[in-house]
Order: structure tokens, then sequence, then C-alpha cells
């Protein structure tokens, strides 16, 4: 968690700029500019476990989108197949798979 909040504090305060002071103590990010002071309450765990509630989704996504194309493409060369002229699937091979 101290690593975490270094890395947030210098993050902000690299790009507010060298007249930022920033602290974070892992609930509360504080920054002052100037005469201007605000403070931003932030869950770290909550806001973790919402990224990694996000990322699983995410990959669910991306396992059921590849599962769609492998069934696609097989349906693809299972009509090939159908097809039957050799020159016919050349031709339609070439321009599915850009020549290959």
């Amino acid at each position: 968690m101290q690593r975490i909040s270094a890395e947030i504090s210098e993050y902000v305060s690299r790009r507010l700029g060298e007249s930022t002071k920033v602290h974070f103590d892992g609930t509360v990010l504080k920054i002052e500019i100037e005469e201007i002071e605000a403070h931003f309450s932030i869950n770290i765990e909550k806001t973790i476990q919402a990224i990694e509630r996000r990322k699983d989704e995410l990959q669910k996504r991306v396992k059921q989108l590849l599962s769609r194309i492998r069934r696609t493409e097989s349906r693809v060369k299972e009509v090939l197949e159908a097809m039957g002229s050799p020159e016919v699937v050349r031709y339609v091979r070439c321009k599915l798979y850009g020549g290959r």
C-alpha cells in the first residue's frame, strides 16, 4: 500500500507541476497548488476490486470473441471444402485470408 501511495503521489505531482505538493496516505489524496488545497478520498481496496472485476469481464468477453472467431473460421473451411472446385476454393481463400 505504501508503494502504491508513493507512486500515486509521484504521478500526480509530475502531472500538475513542480509547484504542487502532493500527499497520499492510502485513502486521502491531498493536493496543494500555491494557496489552493484540495482533498480527495480514495478507497484503494474498492478501486482495485472494481478494476479486477472489469478485467475479469473483459477477459471473459475476449474468450467469447475468440471462440466465435474459431467457429466462424471452421464454418468457412467447411463451406470451402463443400464447394469442391480447387480453383474456387483457392480464389475464396485468397480473398478471405489475403493469399494464404
